[in-house]
């Protein structure tokens, strides 16, 4: 975890009880080392400091490349260790990076519908975390956010149990098989 990292969490943890109640549930199912997807539903822009507060290890996250357009923002996201995405469309480099970060060990933090849900239902989700997944071998956390953000709502953290997409490993990569996975993946994200 990189100091920045830390010293930004550190306070997060600090402020969210002032803001909501934050609970969670299956926080042993996070490998305590080696790669793995933290793949979650989307439901706000508070999701990835909910998860990332609950979890004791850096997760780089993939976000949205407008979050990115002032110079303030853009300094502080990358070095918390995120990955800007061009959403709607292939983006090689994010592919490139994200099999970075899980070959170093990390934990690679995707919000697979690509946009937020405010519903509280699961919409759509995009292939890049198949592909991601398959393309790197790597194992899937599935995690599920359950509660409304107003003030001192309770926000519930579900984490499942990892699994890895094994039965589509060293099949041709095509639109069917990456629909196919992100079927599997979405589902196990529903269980949760």
């Amino acid at each position: 975890m990189t100091g920045f990292y830390r010293f930004v969490i550190t306070i997060l943890k600090i402020l969210m009880p002032f803001v909501f109640r934050v609970k969670a549930e299956g926080l042993e199912n996070i490998p305590k080392e080696g790669p793995a997807i933290v793949c979650a539903n989307h439901r706000n822009m508070l999701d990835c400091v909910v998860i990332a507060i609950k979890c004791k290890r850096q997760i780089y996250f993939l976000g949205k490349q407008e979050l990115y357009k002032t110079k303030f923002w853009r300094t502080v996201f990358l070095k918390l260790g995120s990955i800007p995405v061009k959403r709607g469309e292939p983006d090689l480099n994010v592919i490139r990076q994200s099999g970075k970060v899980l070959k170093e060990g990390h934990l690679l933090g995707i919000f697979p519908e690509g946009t937020r849900i405010k519903t509280g239902e699961l919409g759509e989700f995009e292939p890049g975390t198949a592909m991601i997944a398959l393309r790197n071998k790597s194992s899937v956390v599935p995690m599920h956010i359950y509660g409304d953000y107003k003030f001192m709502h309770r926000i519930v953290l579900k984490v499942g149990k990892p699994f890895e997409l094994t039965e589509y490993y060293g099949q041709r990569m095509s639109m069917d098989l990456l629909a196919e996975a992100t079927e599997v993946i979405k589902n196990k994200v529903k269980e949760v």
